[in-house]
């Protein structure tokens, strides 16, 4: 495999046994007994004898604890910490396979991709997202699921996912695709983003989480600082690593290739993760729904390009007709810029637009929909131009949802970085397969027929749906 990029800082997960006496640290230890208020273990993953003062109570079925926060006491004869209270300690029950079902999301947007792994019965138990906006958007999509926003890197956030769930769960993470990404500048581990995948899997390793499940644009899968990382936290934690690239054009009628990467601990063994497999109906876009939606006033006022954005768009693409929906050819790949490449961006990642010296060089994308009227303020023969709706977006990208929060812009730049849910029930269904065989030794999960049920839902929402009454050679020259 070539890689690319600055490979960056790698992570030890191992502790660092050189700490000085004094300084604060923390620590993942496997219980072995206690007496008093002192629990002596292990260190995961080294394995080096631990002793942990200060610790109250621990519950019966703990087999493990993280510590988010101790003081180095003593290191001969063996090395000891002082823990100030149990507020900093996090236990982990021995896990059962009602567990494996669990899901915590990280970077979770809004929640799209949930719903592909809620379709195969995995119950997403918390959800982080850094974006205020967003955790807004997601508590309004999914009310039963609690969301909280914040810096999964954070320790006060993982107390807090405790908090929520105390015991063992699977974690997902779209990580940032931005630094990974050929529409981007690609510049890896120099672009700060890229720093959600470290907390990611530090979320992860403090947790003690069953299985990981990363996902994020096709090119990270060679970046030379994802497969630092990711190989790093699997030789030393334990974890059996699995991977994929599923191209979403493969099964619907949009392109969308993404790396799946999972990795499982030891006692589950290695998932066998297949791709997809292909499927020749619904190929295109008109096999879902054959003319853009008719939509209220209020909802063409958001979407509609102002002047100042058509402006851009004519500036940068010469033939605008290119950027139209083409309903016989698959769809591009959703963007978290479409709707805000010549404006900010409503989830406050972008106070403004695009730069020139950006659009000069990478040009300016997106997908438009020609409205029947003209009259555009700068020229009357230039028909009225919108972005697409979120359920044109979602159904293109095999969403099973049409009811969105008020803020459409804000709804398409989400869409716009999601997890298909195709692609989250299609490893889902693989994983819990995978679980069932292993500590069951059969399964009634049937990751196609899955699928194929996912795909017959999305197609069902049309039928209440509108659409434009306009012939599509008018819209789509």
């Amino acid at each position: 495999m070539a890689l690319w990029g600055d490979p960056g800082d790698p992570i030890d997960w191992r502790f660092d046994l050189n700490s000085d006496v004094g300084v604060s640290t923390e620590a993942v230890i496997d219980l072995v007994c206690t007496t008093g208020d002192t629990v002596v273990g292990t260190l995961f993953p080294c394995g080096t004898r631990v002793k942990v003062h200060g610790i109250g109570k621990v519950p019966d079925a703990a087999f493990s604890m993280t510590v988010l926060r101790a003081q180095v006491v003593a290191k001969v004869p063996a090395l000891a910490l002082q823990v100030a209270s149990n507020d900093d300690v996090i236990f982990h029950r021995r896990s059962t396979r009602s567990d494996l079902w669990n899901l915590v999301e990280f970077c979770a947007g809004i929640g799209i991709g949930t719903m592909g792994f809620s379709h195969v019965g995995m119950k997403t138990v918390v959800a982080v997202d850094w974006c205020e906006p967003f955790v807004a958007a997601f508590r309004e999509i999914h009310p039963d699921i609690p969301a909280i926003q914040g810096d999964i890197g954070d320790a006060q956030v993982v107390k807090q996912i405790h908090q929520m769930h105390p015991f063992p769960t699977t974690m997902m993470c779209g990580f940032s695709c931005q630094p990974f990404s050929s529409g981007g500048l690609r510049m890896g581990a120099a672009d700060e983003r890229s720093l959600t995948l470290p907390k990611a899997l530090k979320g992860a390793f403090r947790l003690r989480s069953l299985a990981v499940i990363l996902e994020c644009v096709q090119d990270a899968g060679n970046n030379s600082m994802v497969r630092s990382l990711v190989d790093s936290f699997a030789s030393q934690c334990g974890y059996r690593l699995a991977e994929t690239t599923l191209r979403l054009e493969d099964v619907w009628v949009s392109r969308r290739s993404r790396w799946w990467a999972v990795l499982t601990a030891p006692f589950l063994g290695c998932v066998q993760l297949q791709s997809f497999l292909a499927s020749e109906h619904p190929s295109v876009p008109r096999d879902v729904f054959s003319s853009p939606l008719s939509l209220a006033q209020a909802e063409l006022d958001q979407l509609v390009l102002s002047t100042a954005e058509l402006e851009k768009f004519t500036t940068y693409e010469q033939n605008i007709g290119r950027l139209f929906l083409k309903l016989d050819a698959k769809c591009p790949t959703a963007l978290h810029s479409w709707g805000s490449q010549a404006v900010g961006c409503r989830c406050g990642c972008r106070a403004f637009g695009f730069s020139h010296e950006t659009l000069a060089a990478k040009g300016i994308y997106g997908i438009l929909i020609p409205l029947p009227e003209t009259g555009n303020a700068s020229d009357s023969s230039v028909p009225l131009l919108r972005h697409p709706h979120p359920t044109e977006v979602g159904l293109l990208n095999g969403v099973p949802e049409i009811v969105w929060p008020d803020d459409l812009r804000l709804v398409v730049a989400g869409l716009g970085q999601m997890v298909s849910p195709l692609q989250s029930a299609w490893i889902a269904g693989q994983l819990q397969r995978h679980f069932d065989m292993v500590l069951l030794g059969d399964s009634v999960l049937d990751p196609i027929g899955m699928l194929d049920q996912l795909k017959g839902q999305v197609l069902q929402l049309v039928d209440s749906l509108n659409f434009m009454p306009v012939p599509a050679v008018d819209l789509f020259a």
